[in-house]
């Protein structure tokens, strides 16, 4: 037998210590600084916010808007065509 002693073989994961300890361990990282980060998008939003319609609900409501305004402008007309054309029978029957 020899004298010394042989240590259990363990997987390499088991002497894996936290990443916080390992950040803490190197001089750039500062163990609070670590534990309390925050990740922020570098450019503009991933998502749309709450309550903000995407640009197709915009085109939609403006082309939705644009439409009931000609529809408006139609009936204005054919109501005053109608109009008219009453006026005119009017006269018409007047004059015989």
């Amino acid at each position: 037998m020899s004298d010394v002693l042989e240590e259990p073989k363990m997987s390499p994961l088991a002497n894996q210590q936290p990443l916080s300890w390992i950040r803490m361990a190197s001089k750039s990282y500062i163990h609070l600084a670590w534990t309390k980060l925050r990740f922020y998008p570098l450019r503009g939003s991933l998502g749309r916010k709450p309550g903000r319609a995407t640009q197709a609900k915009v085109r939609a409501r403006e082309k939705y808007k644009k439409e009931k305004k000609m529809q408006r402008k139609e009936q204005k007309r054919k109501s005053k065509k109608r109009n008219e054309m009453k006026r005119n029978e009017k006269k018409r029957n007047e004059k015989n």
